[in-house]
């Protein structure tokens, strides 16, 4: 006699959603009544799952696995200790799009959260989106204008996603300018006639990533161990070693990345050009690595102090 389906009775989309699940957690066959059964009678998991299959405005539902099954909840977000374990989130392909039984496999996308979620947009945007919206074949039918103002505006979002990751994690990341827009090891630049225009053109992407390199820099060597004295707070040593030791790692960043080729080439190619900015952005490297070297030595000296 054949088995009976462990979603038997179940409402078809639900189904579909645990059948995925269980597939993307590794559940095995002779524990998948266990998983499904688990879910059914948690009422609070079935009635959030039930709010993002039947409600349009609700966009997202969250699932946290346990021992023997998970839990559902579309009402909040994870929080900072949820996302430091295993989540898996179910999302609409479409806010306008109704999920039935028929579509709800196009209209429904399931992906894991990791808690590296930033640095994995950052990778994804940084290489699959860009090359495919990069890609001529996929601008058939857009006019110059509208492809130009796309990527503009595409390049201004990786640069403030790339410099949030690094924010994230307590540095001051560099953004790099388009890619078309860089020098090659020839003093030419990369990629064909497109993207970044003329040589004027270039020259003004890579002067604009200078201004943004320099606000950056700028922020970080401002920073003072005696802020929480002037905003009226009484920090106590240890909070000085940390400034100091924060201060340095991040300033120990921004000189690793400013002896990077790329930057060393965009700078090369901006005083073969005779732009005015490579003079005080020249100066502005001599500050970082004296402000480093007075930051990696108050480390060295504070730390013994330390409780």
């Amino acid at each position: 006699m054949a088995e009976e389906s462990p979603t038997k009775g179940m409402e078809a989309r639900q189904a579909w959603v645990l059948t995925r699940l269980a597939t993307l957690l590794g559940i095995r066959n002779e524990k998948l009544d266990k998983f499904m059964s688990g879910f059914t009678t948690d009422d609070g998991s079935a009635k959030s799952l039930g709010r993002f299959l039947d409600e349009p405005e609700c966009p997202s539902a969250f699932f946290y696995p346990s021992s023997e099954s998970v839990t559902c909840n579309s009402f909040d977000l994870p929080t900072a200790q949820q996302m430091r374990k295993r989540v898996i989130v179910i999302h609409r392909s479409s806010p306008e799009l109704p999920i039935t039984k028929d579509n709800v496999a196009e209209a429904c996308v399931i992906m894991e959260l990791t808690k590296n979620v930033m640095d994995l947009l950052n990778m994804y945007c940084q290489s699959v989106y860009l090359s495919t919206l990069s890609n001529p074949a996929n601008q058939v039918g857009w006019s110059d204008l509208i492809a130009k103002e796309l990527m503009d505006q595409y390049h201004v979002f990786l640069a403030g996603l790339h410099v949030t990751v690094g924010l994230m994690k307590g540095h001051t990341w560099l953004p790099p300018p388009p890619r078309d827009a860089l020098p090659t090891s020839g003093g030419m630049m990369s990629g064909g006639g497109g993207g970044a225009g003329g040589g004027k053109d270039r020259v003004h992407i890579l002067e604009g990533a200078v201004i943004t390199w320099t606000k950056q820099i700028r922020h970080v060597l401002k920073q003072d161990p005696e802020e929480l004295l002037k905003e009226g707070k009484n920090p106590e040593p240890n909070e000085e070693i940390k400034f100091w030791r924060n201060k340095a790692a991040n300033l120990n960043s921004i000189h690793s990345q400013l002896g990077m080729d790329a930057l060393k080439k965009v700078l090369k190619f901006l005083e073969t050009n005779k732009s005015t900015y490579t003079a005080p952005f020249s100066k502005l490297q001599k500050e970082v690595e004296e402000a480093r070297e007075e930051a990696n030595d108050n480390v060295r000296f504070l730390t013994p102090l330390q409780k």
